[in-house]
């Protein structure tokens, strides 16, 4: 979980400009974003909570002061566990040594909710840029050895990697993947490792187990109890079908999606090359859960769905 501050914060209805967003917003992200040293950023923290303090005792807003302490709690805790997981990993395999890369060394972007996105460069070794050590891949942007790296588990053996992946569901360790907010104000927000081996697990399966399309939440800012149903059930999933091939693996998982999440499986199912099955799966939902639509209503969803001008 993370410190996520608006360019004003709101409170009981109460909009507060002035530079201590800016220290919150800048200060935080921007230090991770910068390279900043983790223990020099957990101190920061401390200098956000106090300032934050500040403003809000001016409104006199309860509501406010509990929202603070929660978010101070969660984005010191995610730095913290940065810094105890970079003391204490050893032996780092290529999952682990992507991980450290990533909680490391400063990059610029990340292929961040690409499920339903998919593009063929996400799974093939780039050119090197000899020139500034960087590798161009649609949506991300990395240091050499990070990327090679991301293409390394993504090629890796898929009963190597999805085990480890799942694994790392557990960690809210922040890393120096900053994205950029959309909405509210453009403020930018840091991704934890599990966020990250979220987004690893979607592209690797094609399966879309954490529906980003309908939630502005990040999967590392769920309530533990959510979080742990979920990564339960993706475990479940694997060690139930892992003997199955890629195709039935993600029709067993359509059995059991829904909304979202079913669609961007079936746009991936296109990527794939199933089209026809992509259709048929998403007709047959049509019929079970939407027995208002018209065939044309179908037909207009199939376009907007899987991206094809001739339903």
């Amino acid at each position: 979980m993370q410190l996520l501050i608006l360019s004003l914060i709101v409170l009981n209805g109460y909009c507060i400009p002035g530079q201590g967003i800016s220290v919150s917003r800048h200060s935080i992200v921007g230090s991770i974003r910068n390279g900043t040293d983790w223990k020099s950023i957990k101190r920061e923290t401390r200098k956000v909570k106090k300032l934050n303090h500040k403003l809000i005792k001016k409104v006199g807003s309860k509501t406010g002061r509990r929202y603070v302490r929660v978010e101070y709690k969660s984005t010191r805790s995610d730095v913290k566990e940065t810094i105890k997981y970079l003391k204490n990993i050893q032996s780092p395999d290529v999952v682990d040594s992507f991980f450290i890369e990533i909680c490391d060394t400063v990059y610029s972007r990340f292929p961040f909710r690409m499920s339903g996105r998919l593009n063929d460069n996400l799974y093939k070794r780039p050119k090197i840029d000899t020139v500034f050590g960087a590798i161009p891949i649609r949506g991300l942007k990395f240091g050499k050895n990070a990327t090679l790296l991301y293409v390394d588990i993504v090629m890796q053996d898929f009963d190597y990697a999805i085990p480890r992946l799942i694994a790392y569901l557990d960690s809210d360790a922040a890393t120096r993947l900053v994205i950029g907010r959309s909405t509210y104000g453009g403020t930018d927000y840091y991704l934890s490792i599990s966020d990250v081996a979220m987004e690893l697990l979607e592209i690797i399966t094609y399966c879309d187990f954490y529906d980003n399309a309908s939630n502005e939440v990040l999967f590392s800012n769920l309530e533990t109890e959510k979080k742990d149903a979920l990564k339960a059930k993706i475990a479940s999933w694997y060690l139930e079908n892992e003997d199955k091939d890629r195709l039935d693996q993600i029709l067993v998982f359509l059995d059991n999606a829904t909304g979202h999440s079913y669609e961007f499986t079936c746009r991936n199912l296109a990527f794939l090359g199933y089209e026809d099955i992509a259709k048929d799966k998403l007709v047959e939902y049509f019929n079970k859960h939407c027995p208002q639509y018209s065939e044309e209503t179908v037909n207009k969803r199939l376009r907007e769905i899987l991206k094809i001008d001739r339903y």
